[in-house]
């Protein structure tokens, strides 16, 4: 039986290099999301022989991101590096990820490849966040707004999420209902992962019940997901006085020791004023992806 190894880097950077100063940018923000980049020579020992070295590790790689300028449009150096993922493609062994990073006419072979345009640097964040899910690694991230009750708090990380990180599916429907109901479909989709952020107290003076289903939801959902393909990521949106003033109710159905671990949780104070939340979103939503990453491997 022939072993399958795991590739040791998700993408493979490839540049000219005229355009260093990009590719570098681009290979940081990928590396703060917990991706495994290769920038070229990086990772090369002096002395060696660079054109064997760089298609051996190409070929460690899961992806392959070609950026695209008019330099690396005329780079002999990048079109045979692409001719070697190309090869790797069609075997069915590595993915090629197109990075517009200038107008230019796309060479026939790679229009055919889903293009990630990174032309308007507004949409920085969100590229990049579009890069890794689906691009490196070829699955959809949904967003589940579970006890979203349409304050404010909400609406701004709805719209941080959907206008800076690329956020395209975002559930808000009664989700905890769903779930206790039997009605939610579980996360058992491998080419889909979800990121749950969950108000644990639920609508201002909701009912007891959804402070218990809130915490069974989380307890239950990680249980049955955790280290699966499918492994789900919990997002505490709610404020921490709620959290001390239920700790009581808590404790009521909880073991101290599970209380103690929803601090343990990714945490966003929704009480937070507009610019420090929307800080905090950008700050959770990083440490999310590099949990995500950490999952893939």
């Amino acid at each position: 039986m022939t072993e399958v190894h795991k590739p040791r880097h998700d993408i493979f950077i490839s540049y000219s290099r005229k355009d260093e100063e990009i590719a570098k940018r681009l290979n940081s923000g990928l590396q703060a999301r917990g991706v495994r980049t290769l920038l070229d020579q990086k990772d090369i020992e002096p002395g060696s022989f660079f054109e064997k070295d760089i298609f051996s590790l190409l070929r460690t790689s899961k992806c392959y991101g070609i950026l695209l300028t008019p330099n690396s449009l005329t780079s002999k150096w990048v079109s045979r590096e692409y001719e070697y993922a190309r090869d790797l493609h069609d075997r069915g062994e590595m993915r090629i990820i197109p990075l517009l990073f200038d107008t230019v006419d796309l060479p026939a072979g790679l229009s055919s490849h889903s293009v990630i345009d990174f032309r308007n640097k507004d949409r920085w964040a969100a590229n990049l966040n579009s890069l890794t899910f689906p691009g490196i690694t070829g699955k959809h991230l949904d967003v589940w707004f579970v006890n979203y009750d349409w304050s404010k708090p909400w609406a701004l990380l709805e719209t941080r999420l959907m206008r800076e990180h690329g956020a395209l599916t975002i559930i808000k429907g009664d989700i905890l209902r769903e779930w206790r109901n039997g009605q939610l479909a579980n996360s058992s989709d491998t080419s889909t992962r979800v990121v749950a952020a969950v108000d644990l107290f639920g609508r201002p003076g909701g009912d007891e019940w959804r402070i218990q289903e809130s915490v069974r939801f989380l307890f239950e959902l990680r249980k049955s997901t955790r280290a699966k393909p499918n492994e789900v990521v919990f997002v505490l949106f709610h404020d921490r006085a709620s959290m001390k003033a239920n700790e009581k109710t808590l404790s009521s159905y909880l073991e101290p020791a599970k209380i103690d671990r929803l601090r343990f949780y990714f945490y966003i104070d929704k009480t937070l004023g507009i610019d420090e939340l929307n800080a905090d979103i950008d700050a959770t939503w990083i440490k999310v992806f590099q949990e995500l990453m950490k999952m893939e491997r």
